[in-house]
């Protein structure tokens, strides 16, 4: 069975990181910004491979870790596009 804390803890993880990417990049255009499930997915893959322990998938095979690397990857999008979409930011008043 997958750990909870586990799989939230390192789906936050790849919403900071993928953040840090966007804006280290700075990405602007709608064009640039495509890329950014697709980086989101190949981190998800990453954190949980390396963070397999803390999620208690040690004994799975590769397979699975890439696919929840990839359902990790997309919770991230989701979840910090939702977030966006809920929370809009307050513009400035105009002088």
């Amino acid at each position: 069975m997958f750990s909870i804390p586990g799989i939230a803890t390192i789906v936050l993880l790849t919403i900071g990181l993928t953040t840090v990417i966007k804006r280290a990049a700075k990405l602007k255009t709608d064009e640039e910004k495509r890329w950014i499930p697709l980086i989101a997915i190949l981190l998800g893959i990453i954190l949980v491979f390396l963070g397999r322990q803390f999620v208690d998938i040690n004994y799975y095979s590769i397979g699975t870790i890439i696919l929840v690397g990839i359902a990790v990857g997309l919770e991230s999008v989701g979840l910090f596009s939702s977030a966006k979409n809920t929370f809009p930011r307050k513009k400035p008043l105009d002088k």
